[in-house]
């Protein structure tokens, strides 16, 4: 199981290490109003709050259970050219 978490870990690591990287090279001026920002902004806070889950779950005596919802989230999200 623990193999498992470290692996859904690792892909939410580079994910996450992908939006710094757009956020952080966002062109400026960035208007509170900007839709696109504040979507990776979002993703960005979603994608911590998700490893934060997987840390506790790991730390824990996970069962397929636990991370059924995290891995079943994952595989009914639509292909992304980014992913």
């Amino acid at each position: 199981m623990q193999e498992i978490i470290a692996q859904l870990s690792a892909c939410l690591e580079e994910r996450r290490r992908r939006l710094d990287d757009e956020i952080r090279h966002y062109p400026t001026p960035i208007p509170r109003c900007d839709a696109q920002f504040n979507a990776l902004y979002e993703q960005r806070a979603q994608i911590s709050r998700e490893l934060q889950r997987l840390e506790a779950l790991g730390a824990g005596d996970a069962t397929v259970e636990d991370l059924a919802p995290l891995i079943g989230k994952y595989l009914d999200r639509p292909a992304d050219a980014a992913d």
